[in-house]
Order: structure tokens, then C-alpha cells, then sequence
């Protein structure tokens, strides 16, 4: 049979290979891994061939039941080294896989560097033994949409008032307020279904960005100026339909693999309106948004209002982030 010290050692490997590509921890002795299990392959291998001649010198004495029994375990074995021997080149792909997407961090990378106010909350993307203490959040929309009212409301702040401090509110206004990039930090442990809280050693970074298209974030550049790459999750956040901007973001943050949600905002104004100009109830005026939503290429918009926080979709919104927020490795 296979040798058990060989089976033990393949568990290992793997369980700490999940672990290095699932959890996001240091860089394996690939090397030194691959040719302890060569090694052990190549023992098993003689101990094998060494089994093979016993077997047939016993054929030779055997009635056909014992036969039968040595056939029956000389395949066996054959069948453990054979799983052994494509173990053996699974870890060779992994080996393989990890060399490549560290590669392709470095070159994106030099294609998208860390943008200087965002250095500090980034901790180096080719450093795996880095903890990472931010769990970056980037909120992009145009103006209008309603990006600082919604940092405001899922932090618990309905007013001004309601903030510590000056530093802990998102300025909100009718013109475009949201001029540079700007961290605000959830609460710490804070307990309610509507409102996004950090826990751990982590801390949740809400980041109110400006619109795509601004005179100082042109479109073309947009993902590389704002350093969307760095970021953790995304938002892309209307009021109304999503531009052609939305899709060029969400197009990009499907190549580079960045969660991201698609939200619609200010929801309460549409139920309202269509309650007052078409007797429409909220139900039907949900379904058509989420409808028309469908047409445009988005198939699970979060539906919410900053002003009503505890209605619509926003307790889900705030339980998929926190979702999220969980499977950010603490070391990248």
C-alpha cells in the first residue's frame, strides 16, 4: 500500500498551500517542497518495484485466490503513485501561478502607482508578511449623486451635528464639494444593521473620490490617477442611469479582479415622485428601477436612500460589505 509518511506529507503541503493562496500568507519554499515530495515519490517508486518482484515470485507459488488478492493490492499502489505523481505536478502549477501573479503585481504596479495621499493606508502589495490595517472602500460618482450624504448616513451621522467632529464629516452640498480624494473611518464595533462598523485590527477607510471626467480626473486616465487598482472594494454609485464611465470602471475592475457594487441612489425621491405624479406604488416603482437597471447590463444593483437608511437596500448593501471587508486578507 502507499506509504503513509508520503500521504501525510502530501496533506500538509496542500493545507498550507490553501492556506498561502486563500489567506494571503508568506511566500512557500517551493523549491525545497518540490523535491521533499520527489524525494518521497522516488522512495516510494523503488519500494514499489521492490514490492513488484516479491509479488511476482509469490504468482509464481500462489493458488488463483492469492492471485487475485496480490493483484488486487499491486494495483492499489499503482493507483496511489499515479495520485502522487499528479500531486506532484499540481504543486509545480501552483509554484507556477504564484510566481506569475506576483509578476503581474509588480508590472501593475509600475502601470498604477500608489497615489501619494493614498500611500499610507496601502501597505506594499509584494510584501505577503505586511499587515494590512485598511480595508480600503473607494465611492465613485458624479456629482450630484449623493457619495457624501451616503458616507455620512452608513457611518450613523444624519446631520453634522451627530459627527465627532468637523474632520469626521463628508461636506455635502448642491455643487460638486468632493474635490480631492477623502478617507473617513468607520466606527469601531459599532452594532446595527445599517451602519458599516471596523472590527479587529482592521479599519474600514470610506473614501469619498471624485467623479469620473472632473478637470482634474479626466476619463482616460481616471483609474490610474485615483488609484483605483490599490483599493479593496469599489462602489460605483447614480442617481439615475449609469454613464458609459460606470461601465469603462466596472469593465477595468473586472480585469484586475477588485470587488465592486453597482449602487442607486436617492431612491426615496423616485418612490415619492411617482407616488405623487403617477399614483404608482413603491413596490412597482422598485421593480422598474431594478428593471431598466437590467437592460443597462446591472444585474444586482443595491437600491438605497441616505435619508431612509433602515428601508430598501441598504441593510443588505452594509452586510455585503462587511462580507467583503472579512475576506480582505490581513497580510497582501
Amino acid at each position: 500500500m502507499a506509504d503513509p509518511v508520503l500521504i501525510g506529507t502530501v496533506v500538509a503541503l496542500f493545507e498550507g498551500i490553501a492556506s498561502a493562496i486563500m489567506g494571503g500568507g508568506s511566500s512557500r519554499d517551493w523549491s525545497g517542497e518540490i523535491r521533499a515530495l520527489e524525494r518521497q515519490l522516488e522512495m516510494s517508486n523503488e519500494h514499489h518495484k521492490e514490492m513488484h518482484k516479491q509479488w511476482e515470485n509469490e504468482r509464481k507459488l500462489a493458488d488463483a485466490a492469492r492471485k487475485r488478492e496480490l493483484e488486487l493490492v499491486r494495483e492499489s499502489m499503482e493507483k496511489d503513485v499515479k495520485a502522487q505523481r499528479t500531486e506532484l505536478e499540481y504543486l509545480h502549477k501552483l509554484m507556477a501561478e504564484e510566481k506569475e501573479e506576483k509578476e503581474r503585481r509588480r508590472k501593475e504596479r509600475l502601470e498604477y502607482p500608489i497615489p501619494e495621499w493614498l500611500n499610507k493606508y496601502v501597505t506594499d502589495v509584494e510584501n505577503l508578511d505586511g499587515e494590512k490595517r485598511f480595508v480600503n472602500v473607494g465611492i465613485v460618482g458624479n456629482s450630484g449623486v449623493g457619495n457624501s450624504k451616503f458616507i455620512n448616513s452608513i457611518r450613523g451621522y444624519k446631520k453634522k451635528a451627530d459627527a465627532p467632529s468637523e474632520e469626521h464629516w463628508a461636506d455635502v452640498g448642491v455643487k460638486e464639494t468632493t474635490i480631492l480624494p477623502s478617507p473617513f473611518a468607520a466606527k469601531t464595533n459599532y452594532d446595527s444593521d445599517v451602519t458599516i462598523s471596523s472590527a479587529g485590527n482592521q479599519t474600514i477607510m470610506l473614501w469619498d473620490l471624485p467623479g469620473v471626467g472632473t478637470p482634474r480626473f479626466p476619463t482616460e486616465d481616471y483609474f490610474k490617477t485615483v488609484g483605483l487598482r490599490h483599493f479593496d472594494i469599489v462602489l460605483i454609485m447614480a442617481a439615475g442611469r449609469f454613464s458609459d464611465n460606470d461601465f469603462m470602471l466596472k469593465n477595468e475592475l473586472e480585469r484586475v479582479k477588485l470587488p465592486f457594487f453597482f449602487i442607486r441612489s436617492k431612491i426615496d425621491i423616485d418612490v415619492t415622485n411617482n407616488m405623487d405624479d403617477h399614483e404608482i406604488e413603491e413596490a412597482e416603482t422598485l421593480r422598474q428601477i431594478k428593471d431598466d437597471l437590467k437592460h443597462q447590463g446591472v444585474m444586482m444593483p443595491f437600491l438605497v436612500s441616505a435619508k431612509d437608511v433602515n428601508n430598501y437596500d441598504l441593510p443588505l448593501l452594509i452586510k455585503a460589505l462587511r462580507n467583503e471587508a472579512l475576506d480582505v486578507p490581513t497580510g497582501k
